[in-house]
């Protein structure tokens, strides 16, 4: 299965958080990232760095294991356009839609677990197609098929 995981997701591979189990299993599956995730993952790990809670040397192997993991990336460049028209309707950052973007480029299923943008997305009274795309990473059913676009 064809996936898209945001870094909410990345963060759960390499740190001890509810759900991590259920993200490592993810990587059974073909996982694609906008190579946005990187930078977001490392600023996530910093963020954790500042407030105390891992040190920057645990900050440097944990990135190094993101990266060793290598999920296919690409590039935002080619995302940002359309992430930000889904953005307006959306009200919500288009960074967080560079990666429904690229789900809806590559036919794939985008797993998260950013609970705002799913909750944002579950309260339209009328959701975009590509809203079906969107599933929080305590929903996600690995034999279910991702749903397409019409």
């Amino acid at each position: 299965m064809r996936l898209v995981v945001d870094a909410s997701v990345i963060a759960k591979w390499v740190l001890p958080e509810p759900m991590s189990a259920e993200a490592r299993a993810l990587l059974d599956h073909e996982v694609m990232v906008p190579d946005l995730a990187f930078a977001e993952i490392a600023n996530l790990l910093t963020m954790r760095v500042i407030r105390g809670e891992m040190t920057a040397s645990e900050a440097s192997r944990a990135l190094q294991i993101v990266l060793s993991l290598n999920p296919v990336s690409f590039p935002s460049r080619d995302l940002v356009s359309e992430a930000l028209a889904m953005a307006g309707n959306l009200r919500h950052p288009a960074y967080d839609l560079v990666y429904v973007a690229l789900a809806r480029q590559q036919g794939a299923r985008f797993v998260t677990a950013d609970k705002r943008l799913v909750a944002k997305i579950r309260n339209l009274d009328m959701p975009p197609p590509w809203a079906s795309l969107v599933t929080p990473l305590t929903d996600f059913q690995p034999g279910a098929s991702a749903p397409t676009l019409s």
